[in-house]
């Protein structure tokens, strides 16, 4: 850590923070509801994407957990290394956090131009890995991954096994334009 941190802390009585759990405001899920728009922006979390930001950025340190799906993960964690995290989990945590912070401010950026129905500069997209394909384009080649934008479902259905590139190639071509 920071000596002056730490030597400000202790004055201040102020213990080591080893973790951060935390729900950012439900932004999209208000929008989606067909939220005013005074509503919306209300939704906008400002500190939270703060304390998940900073607390990603120091996982040599601290633990972020964002979601309650990582909550039986971090106690299994913490069991088995005497109530503390590895510092393994903490980068793929901090990674998925700073996906989220990603995704979030996306979000509302998109959202907030379409409110003013203005085009951008800058237009951010997130997306979500679906599944690999079977194969590369080649066999030495590793598969690509197919994804789709987050919140949204892949215009297709694999019906069955797993296609590989040339396959979603060839049934692109066919498809009627």
């Amino acid at each position: 850590g920071n000596p002056k941190h730490e030597k400000d802390m202790e004055e201040n009585g102020i213990g080591k923070i080893d973790m951060t759990i935390l729900n950012l405001y439900p932004f999209e899920a208000t929008v989606a509801k067909g939220a005013a728009f005074e509503q919306c922006i209300e939704n906008i979390d400002i500190g939270g994407p703060s304390m998940l930001r900073s607390t990603a950025k120091n996982h040599a340190f601290t633990t972020i957990v964002t979601s309650p799906d990582q909550y039986e993960e971090v106690k299994k964690c913490m069991e088995e290394n005497n109530g503390g995290t590895t510092l393994e989990m903490r980068k793929r945590f901090a990674a998925r956090a700073f996906s989220l912070s990603a995704a979030y401010d996306s979000a509302i950026a998109g959202w907030f131009t379409k409110e003013l129905g203005e085009s951008t500069d800058v237009v951010t997209r997130v997306y979500k890995p679906e599944f690999p394909l079977k194969y590369g384009c080649n066999p030495h080649q590793k598969p690509a991954g197919i994804l789709s934008l987050l919140n949204s479902d892949l215009p297709f259905t694999v019906l069955n096994g797993t296609p590989g590139y040339i396959n979603l190639f060839a049934a692109s071509r066919s498809y009627p334009k």
